[in-house]
């Protein structure tokens, strides 16, 4: 069995994405939660919560950003007030 025709090339795998990282959560004064974090261009990122961690929700309103730009991104849960027992994550669709 002949190889000549054969060529072997090697690609560089793409770096991976930074972890991400909360940066800052802030219960405002009247009972909101707001969640702090940088976001990469051409992501996908929602908002979840629980009350457990075990059971998660992503039925908030304006819960999913997909910036443009790399840019700081700000969440605010405006029911954390009745709630306040919530647990939060961010996870990084795409």
């Amino acid at each position: 069995m002949l190889f000549d025709d054969w060529t072997v090339s090697f690609v560089d795998p793409p770096e991976p994405d930074p972890p991400l990282v909360v940066g800052d959560i802030q219960r405002l004064a009247n009972g909101a939660v707001e969640l702090h974090w940088q976001g990469s261009a051409g992501s996908r990122y929602r908002v979840e919560y629980s009350q457990n961690t075990e059971v998660w929700s992503d039925e908030l309103p304006s819960s999913m950003f997909e910036p443009s730009d790399d840019q700081p991104l700000v969440f605010t849960d405006s029911e954390a007030a009745n709630e306040p027992g919530r647990i939060y994550r961010v996870r990084k669709l795409k």
